[in-house]
């Protein structure tokens, strides 16, 4: 295993979850390596953060349920974003923009840890005519080498 355990998405669930090595042998019990960047991307963007207390939606007023990771309550630095509550903005004309926000905000960890140099996050409509699930390319550039690496992410708010 290379740095730290590969966390994948799994079409056939419609989840994430760690990646075994593929070799077939029943006996092999090792899980799937990776750098970790990409690890990190997943929790970072698909974790929930907390909802600020003083967040309110004009339509919908303060939700009963701030959502959040329970671990956060020890940590002073909350891991997540804030993308679920992209379900609660639906019809914003901004919208992606705001997503671009959460995922920009939620990523930043990266840049104050020395991780990455810059992060850049395009979020797109993947059904554009329902605006319930957005596509997000993510760039990362490392720092002092400049390497960037690209990722591709969906998210869903809705069944579409």
């Amino acid at each position: 295993m290379t740095g730290d355990v590969a966390i994948l998405f799994d079409p056939t669930y419609q989840a994430f979850d760690w990646s075994q090595n593929p070799t077939g042998d029943i006996a092999d019990t090792n899980f799937a390596g990776t750098s970790g960047l990409e690890s990190a991307l997943v929790i970072s963007l698909y974790t929930d953060r907390t909802m600020p207390p003083d967040w309110v939606f004009p339509q919908k007023g303060i939700l009963n349920n701030p959502g959040g990771w329970w671990g956060d309550a020890f940590n002073p630095a909350p891991i997540g974003s804030h993308l679920w509550l992209l379900r609660f903005q639906s019809g914003a004309p901004n919208l992606l923009q705001i997503a671009r926000n959460y995922c920009l905000d939620a990523l930043q960890w990266l840049i104050d840890n020395g991780i990455a140099a810059t992060i850049d996050v395009t979020p797109t409509w993947i059904f554009p005519n329902s605006q319930r699930a957005i596509g997000l390319a993510i760039v990362i550039t490392e720092p002092v080498t400049n390497v960037t690496s690209r990722f591709q992410y969906s998210y869903a708010w809705q069944q579409v």
